[in-house]
């Protein structure tokens, strides 16, 4: 599956539940997510990027109803005992 996919997802999830991405044209970034994948540290941006077996972090802020809702952090079973390590 693409992350585009998923960023995707969350926006029409969102919506469809009266919450806005905060991410979302926040000085022009288009998306509704950050994907990071394995070696990328942080803040990357969803594309056509295939999820297969990796360690992603996935920042989504929603608001809704005056507060600001955050998730994030997502491993791909299964991932090295290295990078289990470092979720850790």
């Amino acid at each position: 599956m693409p992350t585009s996919r998923i960023d995707d997802f969350v926006r029409d999830f969102a919506f469809g539940h009266g919450a806005y991405p905060a991410t979302l044209m926040y000085r022009g970034y288009r998306y509704s997510t950050c994907t990071s994948i394995n070696h990328v540290v942080c803040h990357g941006m969803p594309g056509d990027r295939l999820l297969k077996e990796a360690t992603s972090s996935y920042r989504c802020d929603l608001h809704r109803r005056g507060l600001v809702w955050r998730s994030s952090d997502v491993a791909i079973p299964p991932i090295a005992r290295k990078a289990e390590r470092l979720i850790e």
